[in-house]
């Protein structure tokens, strides 16, 4: 399994204007779009893990976070 966590401060001149929702959907979608196809080659999980420096998650993060929950949960 390939966890790719990313933070990052949206207080960057370069995000103003944009709301953290979607900078965490475009931080989502470029991690994707760089990692996922080549993990699937090596027949690898990849789970993304991407959040704000104020701790906002994103959805994948939320998912994998709920899946954990659940393992531990049954043990």
């Amino acid at each position: 399994m390939v966890i790719d966590f990313r933070v990052f401060c949206s207080d960057s001149l370069f995000y103003y204007g944009h709301s953290v929702v979607n900078l965490l959907c475009g931080q989502e979608a470029e991690k994707k779009q760089k990692y996922f196809h080549k993990c699937q080659e090596l027949q690898l999980d990849f789970t993304l893990f991407v959040c704000f420096h104020e701790g906002m998650l994103g959805r994948e993060a939320i998912a994998f976070l709920k899946h954990l929950t659940r393992m531990y949960e049954s043990h």
